[in-house]
C-alpha cells in the first residue's frame, strides 16, 4: 500500500522519500540532492518495496520534501494539538469564503495540523508565523502539550518560546499520510490546489494576527562598533528615542493597511502590494512577517534607527550614523552629557566590552550552510559526543582541505587564485571534550592513511615474492611497489615536511590535539631565531619551500599546502600568541572558535552508519583527486565562479573591505584579509564536497567531474558561495568576540571567566557561591563581591533581593548575569522537526 502510495505521490510531481516516523526526518543517509531531483522508480521500490535485504523494514512512514522540486509546494503546520487551528480557519474563511475548502488537510501525529498547498510562484523557507513565551517555574525541562521545552534565562526568570504555527517551504520537509499517526481530513495531496499570492498572504496574515511573541529588535551597530540599542549620546540612540520611522517607510513605498482598535499596533503594507499586510509598528518598532519584503527579513524586529539604516544606507550604519549626526541627532562628548565610560576605563579598552555584548556572547554556528552529508555528520557527532555543532564543524574544515589539498584552487580572476588551505582551531579547557570533536574531524584522513600503509605492506609482500621468483629464473625484477602517500601528520620539523612535500606535492593535513605545541616549536629546531615562522605565514598562501642540505643536496617543496586542525585550552591560547604572531598575521590565518559546553547528560545517540559510510565515500573521492600533469609537474586545477557567483562575490567583497578599513581593531583588520580569502577556499570545499555526494550516492565511478573541469566547465555556483560566505560571516563575530579577550588585560579575562562560570551555574550566584567556586575567588568574600559588583557597573548584571524561605531566615543578595550575557540554546522541540 505504501509503495502505492509513493508511487502516487511521485506521479503528481511531489517528492517522496522514506521516513522516520520517530525522529521526524527522511530515512535516508542524505536527502539534499532531492531537493533537486525526483526519486527514481528503483529507489521507490527500494525503499518501500516488499520487505527484502535492502528494505529489511518493510517501512510504511514516509515524507515530501517541499519547496521547488515538488511544485512550489508549501505546508502550513499547526503544532501543540492544532490549538490555533480554529481560530485560523475563522480568520481565513472571514476573508475568503471558500478558500479553505479548496486546501488539503491532515492530522499529524501529536493532533496538530498541516495545511498543504502548491502555489504560482516559488516559496520561501520555513517560516515560523506565530509563537508563543510562556513562563517556567525553574530551568528545568518542562511538558507543554505533551512535548519537553528546554527554557532560556531572560533576565529575572525562566521562559519556553513556543512556535504554534509555522511553514515547510524551500529546503523543507515533512511527514504526511499514510505513515502512521497521521490521518487525511480533507482533500488529495495528488490534486493540491494552486494559490495565487493574494490567496497565500491570506493563509500568513491569518496566522501572523494569532502571533503573541515580537522579538528584541535586531542591534544595528555606528561606526564605532557599539551597539545602539542601548543609552547615550550617539545619533542612533538619539533617533531611536526621537525619530519617525513611518516617513522612511512610507517614503520608500510602504503604506498602512489598518490600525488595531486599541494598544498603537499599525498593520503595514510592502511596496508592490495592494491588499494584505507584511509587518506591524508599535512603538516605534517594526516586526516584519513577511519573506519578500528586502531589505527587511521576516521574523525580525527593526529599531527606528535600523529601519533608517536599512532604507536610507543600504545596512551601512556608519554612514547612517553620520548622516543622523548631520541633521542634528545625536551629541558631542564635548557637550555637557552624562556618559558611563567605566566600561572603556581599562588599560586596553575594547568596544566589545559595552553592556550588550558580553564576553558569553555566542552565536550558534551555520551548520545548515554546510553542505551534506557533511551537515548531518556535524549534528549527528556532535549530539553523541553531547558538544556543540561548531566543536566539530570547525576541525572538519580543515580536514576537508586537506583531502582536497593541492589538487584545486580556485580561481577569482586572473592572477588571483585561492589555495585549498585552511588553518582550523578551536579553543577548550582540558576536560569538555576538543579530543573527541578533533577524532571526529580527522578519524576519515586517519583511515586513508591506514589504507595506504596496509595497501604498501600487501603489495610490498607480493613484490618479494615476485623478485624472488625473478631472481630464481634469472629474469628482471619487477619494479617496487609505489611508497604509501603521506596524508596525515602529527608532529613534524620544516625540513621533513618540506621533504614530504616534495615528494607528495598534492598536500598534507597536520593534526596537533595541543595546538601549543605547533606554537611553541617555532623556535626550536632554529639556529636563527622565528625561523620557522616565515615558513608558515608563507605556507598559509601555498608558496613554494627551498631547503638546502649539506648531506644531500637542496629540497623544494613547489607548494607548501599544509592545512592544519588543532585545538588548545584559552589559558594557553592567551599566554602562547605573542604580539609577533599578531603583527606578523599569524593569527589572522587561523579560523578559530570557542564553543560553548552544553550541559552534558548521558545519550545513547550515535553517528547512523549510513551517515558514516557517505562521508567517507566522500573524502576518499577528494583523496583521489588528480592533479594536472603539466611539463614542470603537478599542478593544481583552477576552478572559477560562475558568472551567478561572481555577482554574489563582488558587493560582499566590497562590503568586506569596507569594514576592515574602517574597524579601528589591528588584529581584525589583519584578519579581514584572510577571511575573505577564506570565503573563496570554503565555497570551493564546498562545491567538491557536493560533487562527491552526487557521486558517491549514485554509486558512480570516481573523478567524473575532471575531464568537464578541465574543459572549462564546472564552476562554482552561487549557492555554494553564498553558503560559504554565511560560514565565513560567522567567523567574523566569533573571531571579534575571541579577540576582544586577547586584548583583553587580566583583570578583564578574570571578569569573562567569571561570567562564563556564572553561566554553567544557571546565571544566578551569590557571593558565597563564588567563594566556594573559581580558585582565585575562595576564602576571599571581599574580591568576590567587588568582581560581581564591577560586572553590575558595567551592565553585564544586576543585584536582586532573594527573600527568605517558608523557614525563616535573612533575604539574601544574588547577582543575576543579563539575559545577552547567556549563550544562545536551541529548542530541542525545534532542532527535532527541522531537516536534518
Amino acid at each position: 500500500m505504501t509503495l502505492q502510495t509513493a508511487m502516487s505521490y511521485r506521479q503528481a510531481g511531489l517528492c517522496v522519500l522514506p521516513a522516520r516516523g520517530d525522529e521526524k526526518r527522511p530515512a535516508v543517509a542524505t536527502w539534499k540532492d532531492y531537493q533537486r531531483r525526483l526519486p527514481t522508480d528503483d529507489e521507490l521500490q527500494s525503499w518501500f518495496g516488499p520487505r527484502n535485504s535492502r528494505n529489511p523494514q518493510n517501512d510504511t512512514a514516509l515524507c515530501i520534501v517541499a519547496g521547488t522540486i515538488s511544485g512550489n509546494l508549501e505546508m502550513i503546520d499547526f503544532d501543540l494539538g492544532g490549538e490555533l487551528f480554529d481560530p485560523w480557519a475563522e480568520l481565513v474563511e472571514a476573508e475568503a469564503p471558500g478558500l479553505l475548502s479548496r486546501l488539503f488537510t491532515e492530522r499529524s501525529q501529536g493532533g496538530g495540523r498541516h495545511v498543504v498547498y502548491r502555489t504560482e510562484h516559488a516559496v520561501s523557507g520555513n517560516l515560523k508565523l506565530a509563537q508563543r513565551v510562556v513562563v517556567a517555574p525553574s530551568a528545568d525541562p518542562v511538558a507543554i502539550a505533551g512535548k519537553q521545552f528546554v527554557p532560556r534565562r531572560v533576565d529575572d526568570r525562566y521562559e519556553v518560546l513556543i512556535t504554534l504555527i509555522e511553514t515547510r517551504g524551500e529546503g523543507g520537509v515533512f511527514l504526511c499520510h499514510p505513515t502512521p499517526g497521521y490521518q487525511a481530513l480533507q482533500g488529495e495531496l495528488t490534486a493540491l490546489a494552486v494559490l495565487s499570492e493574494h490567496e497565500r498572504d491570506v493563509l500568513f496574515a491569518a496566522a501572523w494576527s494569532l502571533n503573541e511573541h515580537v522579538p528584541e529588535p535586531i542591534a544595528a551597530s555606528t561606526e564605532d562598533g557599539i551597539s545602539v540599542a542601548g543609552a547615550g549620546a550617539r545619533p542612533g540612540d538619539d533617533y531611536n528615542r526621537s525619530g519617525n520611522p513611518k516617513e522612511m517607510l512610507l517614503q520608500h513605498g510602504w503604506s498602512v493597511a489598518r490600525t488595531s482598535g486599541g494598544g498603537g499596533n499599525e498593520y503595514w503594507r510592502r511596496p508592490g502590494k495592494d491588499r494584505g499586510w507584511s509587518a506591524t509598528l508599535k512603538a516605534g518598532v517594526l516586526y516584519v512577517f513577511s519573506s519578500n519584503a528586502p531589505p527587511f527579513e521576516p521574523n525580525r524586529a527593526y529599531s527606528p534607527f535600523a529601519v533608517y539604516g536599512l532604507l536610507e544606507h543600504g545596512g551601512d550604519f556608519a554612514k547612517a550614523a553620520s548622516a543622523l549626526r548631520t541633521l542634528g541627532y545625536g551629541k558631542a562628548l564635548s557637550e555637557n552629557v552624562a556618559v558611563d565610560l567605566t566600561q572603556f576605563q581599562t588599560s586596553n579598552p575594547r568596544p566589545e566590552a559595552s553592556p550588550t555584548a558580553g564576553a558569553s556572547a555566542w552565536r550558534p554556528f551555520p551548520t545548515d550552510a554546510l553542505p551534506e552529508p557533511v551537515a548531518t555528520y556535524v549534528q549527528q557527532a556532535a549530539q553523541a559526543a553531547m558538544l556543540d555543532d561548531a566543536t566539530i564543524a570547525v576541525p572538519i574544515l580543515g580536514a576537508l582541505a586537506g583531502a582536497i589539498g593541492n589538487a584545486r584552487r580556485v580561481r577569482l580572476k586572473n592572477g588571483w587564485s585561492e589555495p585549498c588551505i585552511v588553518w582550523a582551531a578551536i579553543s577548550m579547557r582540558s576536560g569538555d571534550g576538543k579530543s573527541p570533536a578533533l577524532d571526529a574531524a580527522t578519524r576519515f584522513a586517519r583511515d586513508e592513511q591506514l589504507r595506504e600503509l596496509e595497501r604498501y605492506r600487501q603489495e610490498t609482500a607480493e613484490w618479494e615474492k615476485a623478485a624472488a621468483q625473478a631472481q630464481a629464473n634469472g629474469e628482471e625484477e619487477p619494479p617496487e611497489p609505489h611508497p604509501p602517500k603521506r596524508v596525515l601528520a602529527n608532529d613534524t620539523t620544516i625540513e621533513a615536511l618540506v621533504k614530504m612535500l616534495a615528494e607528495q606535492p598534492r598536500g598534507i593535513l597536520l593534526e596537533r590535539d595541543e595546538l601549543a605545541g605547533w606554537l611553541g616549536s617555532f623556535d626550536r629546531y632554529a639556529r636563527a631565531s622565528g625561523a620557522d615562522r616565515p615558513f608558515w605565514l608563507a605556507a598559509h598562501g601555498g608558496r613554494p619551500h627551498i631547503v638546502d642540505r649539506k648531506t644531500s643536496g637542496t629540497l623544494m617543496a613547489p607548494s607548501c599546502a599544509v592545512s592544519i586542525v588543532g585545538a588548545i585550552q584559552p589559558g594557553i591560547l592567551e599566554a602562547q600568541v605573542t604580539q609577533q604572531d599578531r603583527d606578523s598575521g599569524l593569527l589572522a590565518r587561523l579560523l578559530l572558535a570557542s564553543p560553548p559546553v552544553p550541559e552534558q547528560s548521558w545519550t545513547e545517540a550515535e553517528v547512523d552508519g549510513s551517515t558514516l559510510n557517505v562521508m567517507e565515500g566522500v573524502f576518499r573521492w577528494l583523496f583521489d583527486l588528480d592533479m594536472l600533469r603539466a611539463e614542470k609537474g603537478p599542478e593544481p586545477i583552477d576552478i572559477p565562479l560562475s558568472p551567478e557567483a561572481k555577482k554574489i562575490w563582488v558587493p560582499w567583497f566590497n562590503s568586506a573591505k569596507r569594514r576592515q578599513r574602517t574597524t579601528a581593531d589591528d588584529d581584525m583588520h589583519a584578519a579581514w584579509s584572510k577571511l575573505i580569502g577564506y570565503a573563496a577556499r570554503l565555497a570551493l570545499i564546498f562545491e567538491l564536497v557536493e560533487r562527491a555526494n552526487t557521486v558517491v550516492s549514485a554509486a558512480e565511478a570516481p573523478r567524473p567531474f575532471d575531464a568537464a573541469i578541465l574543459a572549462g566547465a564546472g564552476d562554482i555556483r552561487a549557492s555554494v558561495l553564498d553558503a560559504a560566505i554565511m560560514v565565513v560571516e560567522w567567523f567574523v563575530a566569533e573571531e571579534e568576540r575571541l579577540y576582544s579577550r586577547l586584548c583583553a588585560d587580566e583583570q578583564d579575562r578574570d571578569l569573562d571567566d567569571l561570567i562564563v562560570w556564572i553561566e554553567r551555574k544557571g546565571g544566578r550566584v551569590t557571593v558565597r557561591d563564588v567563594t566556594r567556586g573559581p580558585r582565585r575567588f575562595r576564602g576571599k568574600a571581599g574580591d568576590a563581591f567587588a568582581a560581581l559588583d564591577g560586572l553590575v557597573k558595567q551592565g553585564r548584571g544586576t543585584w536582586q533581593e532573594q527573600p527568605p524561605t517558608a523557614s525563616g531566615g535573612q533575604p539574601t543578595r544574588v547577582f543575576a548575569l543579563n539575559a545577552s550575557e547567556h549563550v544562545e540554546a536551541s529548542n530541542p522541540e525545534s532542532v527535532a522537526t527541522q531537516p536534518p
